[in-house]
């Protein structure tokens, strides 16, 4: 009987022993997992600002930079993000539309407004790149102010003009 209870007590301890090993086992991955997600979360980092300073001195980069602010500084536009706009539209549309010019005006309200001038080759694509245009959020204002058809390109193509505003400073008011 004897040798029954020190066997018992003898696999008590065993078990025991088994699970403190088991549960410092887990504590341990988990604070390995912890150390390997702070490691990968700082080598994150370190890789973007690695790829912002290579940005930063990117001659292509800082050549657009300080062209875009000569712009900007001459109309008062933010005319990479004006074309971008015109170009949303136009992939919008699966092209059809050719851009003519561009001319920023000044507003009686002290805004910036832009008028274009542009061809399409047919009124429904027209009026879809000017919905287009109308459906940015960054343009508070998109008006089709002349259409007329132009016969010497083509017998449905429109030349037509849209002034263009924005309320916001994102791209049609100056700094």
């Amino acid at each position: 009987m004897a040798a029954w209870l020190i066997f018992a007590a003898g696999t008590a301890l065993l078990l025991g022993s088994l699970w403190v090993l088991g549960t410092n086992a887990q504590e341990a991955h988990r604070a390995e997992l912890l150390v390997l997600s702070a490691r990968a979360a700082r080598d994150a980092e370190s890789e973007e600002q690695r790829n912002a300073q290579t940005r930063a001195s990117d001659p292509q980069t800082r050549q657009r930079v300080k062209e875009e602010e000569r712009l900007r500084q001459m109309t008062g536009l933010r005319w990479f993000e004006v074309l971008d706009v015109l170009e949303n539209a136009a992939h919008q549309t699966r092209s059809g539309v050719t851009l003519l010019s561009l001319a920023p005006e000044a507003s009686e309200r002290g805004e910036v407004q832009l008028r274009l001038e542009a061809l399409a080759a047919s009124a429904p694509l027209m009026l879809r790149y000017v919905r287009a245009l109308q459906s940015d959020p960054r343009v508070s204002h998109a008006e089709l102010t002349m259409h007329e058809p132009d016969e010497s390109l083509g017998r449905n193509v429109l030349r037509f003009q849209i002034e263009l505003r924005s309320n916001a400073p994102s791209i049609l008011k100056a700094d």
